[in-house]
């Protein structure tokens, strides 16, 4: 019974210094007069105003209009692509790549066309070879050879595959596209989650449709089994109608419209933060981390820090005025782009003149790696020099020391 009573009476205690401690910690209404007005509000017992608690209604005032961040277009111009085949009766085949199983799927093609349509077919690499990664503005010795070789053996149409990861795609594409290049029609076999990725490589890199193979799953999770089945009862079908089908209007429409960027006075969305955040992750223009989200205005801000107009171009030759590839897309970027990306990734305004110098050098030919692949790779960027230290970057710490003339002791 003692004890019930001593509880209660601690907890009116606790209760009343509870109350106590709110009224302490209460604000005159001169010293809230900027607390933005949807929060709940009460009257302290001496008259003055105390913030409780926010509201949990999504403010209606926190509306963002965000700018892209992606290029629109491609520098390279459009080819005029020949006619697919009317019929694959003793054609000439190369069915050529060797990524992901390709030995696999490749071999039951081969089969199935030789059988069905008498196709004289060359296989893999050690017949034919590739081309890999192609490039119509910089075309490598190795495509050109690849290229050579297709026209000595008369080849009428080519089948490269297959497509499974992202480096993977812009090299088995290359292949198709050195081809259509020299007028033979192509069809690349791709993963289905990467076919998206086969048809942009295309379109940034000349060619308005690539013909595709879609591949129901990934290769790496079926068996040897099944992957012949695949080949056999999905692939083959496809890669017959693609060969043989004309290419359509519709088909390059469909490619465009799914690629091509905006312009940098279109707003391309509207609303509250939270809204931003999944505009973008939804549309794959972000990794799923919170964005700052790019207005116009904010966008125009951190371009007084450069010397350049929204819309001049930064992938540009300073000296010769040529727009310089900047591979995969091959897409112009513009300076808004950058501001517009910089902004996204939280950096300071002052951070721009880096961030310009950055998108030259992936425009430099020296940096040839593609940023396709899904494995982790990442370019590393090194600041050094007095502007490292301007801008607050952190480094050696005993470096800093040594730098301000401390004298260290190694015990």
């Amino acid at each position: 019974m003692k004890t019930n009573i001593a509880k209660r009476l601690l907890s009116l205690l606790l209760a009343a210094i509870c109350f106590a401690g709110a009224s302490l910690t209460s604000y005159s209404a001169a010293e809230t007069q900027d607390v933005p007005s949807k929060k709940t509000v009460a009257k302290s017992a001496n008259g003055d105003t105390a913030v409780v608690m926010p509201s949990m209604e999504e403010p209606g005032v926190n509306q963002y209009q965000v700018v892209s961040p992606v290029p629109s277009g491609s520098s390279i111009e459009p080819i005029v692509q020949a006619p697919r085949l009317d019929s694959l009766q003793g054609k000439k085949i190369a069915l050529v790549g060797g990524s992901f199983s390709a030995s696999v799927t490749h071999a039951v093609i081969r089969d199935m066309l030789e059988a069905d349509f008498g196709c004289i077919t060359y296989y893999m690499t050690e017949e034919i070879g590739k081309s890999e990664t192609y490039n119509p503005n910089s075309v490598s010795d190795k495509s050109k050879a690849f290229q050579q070789k297709l026209i000595d053996y008369g080849i009428d149409a080519v089948i490269s595959g297959n497509c499974g990861c992202g480096i993977c795609t812009v090299k088995e594409t290359g292949n198709g596209l050195a081809a259509e290049y020299i007028g033979i029609p192509a069809v690349v076999v791709g993963a289905e989650a990467f076919v998206p990725q086969i048809e942009s490589t295309g379109y940034n890199r000349g060619v308005p449709v690539v013909r595709t193979a879609k591949y129901p799953g990934a290769f790496a999770n079926d068996t040897t089994q099944e992957q012949e089945r695949k080949a056999r009862e999905t692939l083959y079908p496809q890669i017959v109608t693609a060969l043989t089908t004309q290419l359509t209007q519709k088909e390059a429409d469909r490619i465009a419209g799914d690629i091509a960027g905006v312009k940098y006075d279109d707003i391309v969305f509207t609303g509250s933060h939270e809204r931003v955040q999944q505009f973008y992750e939804v549309n794959e223009m972000s990794d799923g981390l919170a964005v700052v989200p790019p207005t116009r205005e904010k966008v125009e801000y951190y371009l007084q820090y450069t010397a350049y107009e929204a819309d001049d171009i930064i992938n540009r030759d300073k000296r010769t005025g040529e727009v310089i590839d900047v591979p995969p897309a091959n897409k112009t970027i513009y300076a808004y782009h950058v501001a517009t990306n910089a902004i996204m990734a939280g950096c300071p305004p002052e951070y721009m003149p880096i961030c310009v110098a950055i998108v030259r050098c992936f425009a430099n030919g020296n940096f040839y790696k593609s940023l396709a692949s899904t494995h982790a790779w990442n370019p590393y960027v090194l600041v050094s020099g007095p502007i490292a230290r301007q801008l607050g970057f952190s480094f050696n710490p005993l470096r800093r020391l040594y730098q301000e003339g401390a004298c260290l002791k190694i015990i």
